[in-house]
């Protein structure tokens, strides 16, 4: 008995496909399943990463809005506190002008009385000296003397 050497070939054919099939197939198989299955969890695990990071993300925008809105307020709040600061100050200043031009208005007016009644003493002094030479000049003696009063009534 001669095998066909076409036939010899289809048998070893379905014999290593038979243990192909029983033998290396399922671990084949199973380590393709196995691959399939961690690709699988790494794609999980980069879109649960993925979603983290987008709500990671918004929460960000979100603070970095709410902080955005507290600087334009804390802005607006200290524009309005220098306006009314300068315009204390400046009322300030209107005071103290007011005040340092009365005192000196005051100033200046009692150093003028003091002047007049000094002009007017000096006055009084050389009055009285022209009068006692033209008395004295007419020979004529006067029992009457002209007081500082009087002559403050006479100015």
């Amino acid at each position: 008995m001669t095998l066909d050497p076409e036939l010899s070939v289809i048998a070893s054919f379905i014999g290593f496909s038979w243990i192909f099939a029983k033998k290396v197939y399922p671990l084949v198989t199973k380590a393709l399943d196995a691959h399939i299955e961690a690709v699988k969890r790494e794609i999980l695990e980069a879109e649960t990463l993925k979603n983290e990071a987008s709500v990671a993300l918004e929460k960000a925008r979100a603070e970095k809005n709410a902080l955005e809105d507290v600087i334009e307020e804390n802005r607006r709040i200290s524009e309005k506190k220098i306006k009314r600061l300068q315009a204390e100050q400046e009322e300030s200043l209107k005071l103290l002008r007011e005040r340092h031009e009365a005192l000196l208005k005051t100033q200046l007016e009692a150093e003028l009385a003091k002047q007049k009644d000094q002009l007017i003493k000096k006055l009084s002094i050389l009055i009285r000296e022209r009068l006692l030479e033209k008395v004295s000049a007419a020979n004529y003696r006067s029992s009457t003397s002209i007081a500082e009063e009087d002559l403050k009534k006479l100015l």
